[in-house]
This record gives structure tokens, C-alpha cells and sequence, in this order.
């Protein structure tokens, strides 16, 4: 729904990096040395490796607590959904499934006919 300003505020940080980087790193590698001054840049990159994995296992949790996240009102993820509910997603995947094997049947069969 933000997309556009993640994107913006994406290039936005992207430049400024790109732009100040080169004041600092120069004297960086002068002063530490090569070795010592990517060895810097090597365990910054281990400490942010593990941000896409936090994403993917509390993203869930962190856009249901944001108020910009489509479907705020949904309810908590923690809620024990009701056997009403239980019986709803069934019907929902059993239906799904035969919109598959029928989809799937329609492409067989034209196939055949080619």
C-alpha cells in the first residue's frame, strides 16, 4: 500500500550511502589497512545478515501491530480461531482444490484436442 515511499526512501538512503562512503573509507583503509578495514566492513555485513530471516519469521507479528498495514482491524495472530472458523478454511481449501483438479483437467484435455 506504502510501496512508493519504501522505494523513495530506498533510493533516497541508497544515494546518500553512495555519496558519503567514499569521505570516510578512504581514510579508513589508510588508517587500519586493507585487511583490518574490510574486515569492519565484514562484520557489519554478519550483523545485518540475519534482518531478512527476523523479517520472515515476525513479519507477520510486525505488520499486524502497524496501523498502516492493510487489514489493521484483522485480528491478533495468537487468537485461537473457533471451529466455525476452522470448518470456513476447509470448505475455502477444499474449493480451492477443486478449482485446481478442475483447472488442471480443462488443460489436459486441450492438449488432447492440439
Amino acid at each position: 500500500m506504502y510501496a512508493a515511499s519504501a522505494l523513495a526512501a530506498n533510493s533516497v538512503l541508497r544515494s546518500i550511502f553512495g555519496a558519503v562512503f567514499p569521505l570516510f573509507v578512504s581514510p579508513m583503509m589508510h588508517n587500519l589497512g586493507t585487511s583490518w578495514g574490510l574486515t569492519v566492513f565484514a562484520f557489519l555485513t554478519l550483523l545485518c545478515a540475519p534482518i531478512p530471516f527476523l523479517f520472515y519469521r515476525y513479519g507477520a507479528a510486525i505488520r499486524a501491530r502497524s496501523t498502516f498495514a492493510p487489514g489493521h482491524g484483522a485480528p491478533a495472530l495468537s487468537k485461537v480461531p473457533t471451529k466455525n472458523e476452522e470448518a470456513v478454511a476447509e470448505e475455502v481449501a477444499e474449493a480451492d482444490l477443486a478449482l485446481e483438479m478442475r483447472q488442471a483437467e480443462e488443460r489436459v484435455q486441450a492438449e488432447a484436442r492440439a
